[in-house]
Formats: C-alpha cells, sequence, structure tokens
C-alpha cells in the first residue's frame, strides 16, 4: 500500500522523468517494487503458472492504472538508456488483461480514475 500510494505523486513522461526518480530513494524504490511485483504476474501469466482470469479478478485496476500512467515513459527509456526489458513483462499483463476484458465484458475491467 505504502508502494502505491506513493505512485499517485510520480510522474514518468520521458528519461528525464527518470533520471530524477533515481534522485529520490523512495520514490524509486516504490516504483520499482510496484513495477517488479506486475513484471513477476506477467511472468507467471506468459508461463501458464497462473491463469489470466485469476489476475483479472484479483488486481486488473491497478494493472490498468500503472501501465496507462506510465507507459509514455516507460517507452522512452527503453528507447534512449537502450533498456529493451524495462517493463515488457508488465505491458504484456497488460495486454492480456485488456484482450481478456474485450473477451469477459461482464467482468467491467477498467483503469480507475484518480483525480
Amino acid at each position: 500500500m505504502d508502494a502505491e500510494w506513493r505512485l499517485y505523486g510520480i510522474e514518468l513522461k520521458n528519461v528525464e522523468d527518470w533520471n530524477r526518480l533515481l534522485k529520490n530513494k523512495d520514490d524509486h524504490a516504490a516504483f520499482i517494487f510496484y513495477g517488479s511485483y506486475l513484471e513477476g504476474l506477467g511472468i507467471l501469466v506468459k508461463n501458464n503458472l497462473i491463469d489470466i482470469h485469476l489476475i483479472v479478478e484479483l488486481t486488473s485496476g491497478a494493472i490498468l492504472w500503472f501501465w496507462e500512467k506510465y507507459r509514455e515513459g516507460i517507452i522512452d527509456c527503453r528507447s534512449k538508456l537502450n533498456w529493451s526489458r524495462f517493463f515488457v513483462e508488465a505491458e504484456y499483463l497488460y495486454e492480456r488483461c485488456v484482450e481478456y476484458g474485450k473477451d469477459h465484458p461482464e467482468l467491467r475491467i477498467a483503469s480507475p480514475r484518480f483525480g
């Protein structure tokens, strides 16, 4: 919960934001912790060790929120830092959640809007 709470205030639109994030130990730790958690879930789904249905029911809103909030900055870091695998499994997980949601509209998965 602490990591998620910190994420609400973290902006990551480009590599410059990433470099600023590196200077704040607590924010950086929260971002890496949360992103690594999603990476792990993505690997479990990709390797058929856990069914995407379980993940969608458990935490699809958080997955969609994270990727939609940070996609732009993550992709910029991949390109400019030559970091091709930066959160690729989190992206995979996001895509699988969206795909599953389209096939199962009754689940009404969506990214929460905080403001």
